[in-house]
């Protein structure tokens, strides 16, 4: 691991996308986008992190 240069990508599963991706934006993080065949949206902190939510379907 001494060779990672850069950390700007994270996933989590979550159980409720939109109450989750609210949570984010109310901290004031920007919603970056969805998508529709996996419920998941992408938010990206002030650092420039992107943390990517998504929502298990059936």
């Amino acid at each position: 691991m001494t060779n990672i240069r850069q950390f700007d990508h994270v996933g989590i599963t979550v159980a409720d996308l939109d109450s989750v991706t609210a949570f984010f934006a109310d901290l004031g993080l920007e919603v970056e986008g969805r998508t529709v065949v996996w419920r998941m949206a992408h938010v990206r902190g002030p650092e420039g992190i992107v943390v990517a939510l998504t929502e298990r379907i059936g």
